[in-house]
């Protein structure tokens, strides 16, 4: 009897002693595996490495390649320019609208004579008003070119006063000129005749921004040879830069809509 009820108790408590440390550790198990179906960190930092090598291996040759093109820049910018590199007295130089607005003065004709002697400038591209949007332009925004003119021309023999003319194009919003209008063209046209026959020794046009293909814009400049040839005067413009890199203006214009470096 106590054997028998000893197996028992043995039994019974050993079963349920048994029942109890089993489920324990299948809770403490399950505790430790809260993720069941995720990768194991290792796996996941390996995937995450293998991404970020290949994101390294698309975006450093282009970079390397720039920093290479832009070092080539800077050492070909580098040095002293050697003799007939550094002007060939064809220069150019903008001057603003207070040299025909009345500003300016005697002294200061003198001032800029002795600044640009001997520095290989030609010509003054002396800003005469802006265009307006229709393309005309009031004699009033030029009121002292009858001055100026013969005043530079005494300071500073053979260098030509032009007329620097120019306005906001609407080829990147809705507000400016619009040269695929014909009498916007022909108005232009006519406010050129009318600043050479004020006295200035050419016209200087910088009309942006200014698209590649603009056939509204050769028109408009064949045109205007027609007038400087008849005055005998030239005409000239204010161009893009040439690209630094080759397409370089293409990626500005698929990138920001603008296709000028």
């Amino acid at each position: 009897m106590g054997d028998t009820t000893g197996t028992g108790d043995g039994a019974g408590t050993g079963g349920s002693a048994g029942t109890g440390d089993t489920t324990g550790t299948e809770s403490a198990v399950e505790a430790k595996q809260p993720g069941a179906g995720q990768a194991p960190p290792s796996r996941r930092r390996r995937r995450l490495r293998r991404a970020l090598r290949a994101v390294l291996a698309l975006l450093l040759p282009p970079v390397l390649f720039l920093l290479a093109a832009g070092t080539a820049l800077r050492v070909n910018y580098g040095g002293d320019p050697v003799a007939g590199t550094y002007t060939r007295g064809r220069d150019a130089i903008w001057l603003g609208h207070a040299w025909v607005d009345g500003r300016k003065k005697d002294a200061d004709v003198q001032a800029l004579a002795r600044r640009l002697r001997g520095t290989g400038i030609r010509d003054l591209y002396v800003h005469a008003g802006p265009l307006e949007h229709d393309g005309t332009l009031p004699k009033s925004s030029y009121p002292r070119a009858g001055w100026l003119i013969p005043a530079v021309h005494r300071a500073l023999p053979g260098v030509r006063v032009q007329a620097w003319l120019g306005d906001v194009l609407a080829t990147e919003s809705p507000d400016g000129m619009r040269l695929e209008r014909a009498a916007t063209r022909a108005a232009v046209v006519a406010s050129t005749r009318e600043v050479l026959a004020a006295g200035f020794d050419g016209a200087h046009f910088d009309l942006e921004p200014l698209h590649s293909g603009d056939r509204h814009y050769l028109d408009l400049l064949d045109d205007l040879r027609a007038v400087t040839r008849a005055h005998g005067v030239p005409l000239s413009v204010a161009a893009h830069q040439i690209d630094p890199l080759p397409g370089l203006h293409s990626l500005c214009g698929t990138l920001t809509g603008h296709p000028k470096w």
